[in-house]
């Protein structure tokens, strides 16, 4: 596969380990308040950031329209008395 004229480089495995083995004090952008941060959560390389998944999140793919919300809360009301 080519990009702008160039084949794209396929780093090897030893290249990817090593970039994953960053610590996150390298990484770009990364201050030492960040750093302090991610250390209290066990982050301390590039490869824990990427692996790191959150305990939980909120699923914002679910988009509806704020009257069609009330109308499924009145249903739930209605339903649990019954």
């Amino acid at each position: 596969m080519e990009h702008a004229g160039t084949p794209l480089h396929q780093p090897s495995s030893d290249e990817v380990k090593a970039r994953l083995a960053t610590p996150v004090e390298s990484l770009q952008g990364v201050r030492s308040n960040i750093c302090e941060r991610l250390h209290r959560l066990d982050l301390w390389t590039a490869g824990d950031l990427l692996f790191h998944f959150p305990r939980g999140y909120q699923d914002l793919s679910d988009e509806r329209a704020i009257i069609d919300l009330e109308e499924e809360n009145q249903k739930r009301r209605y339903s649990a008395k019954s």
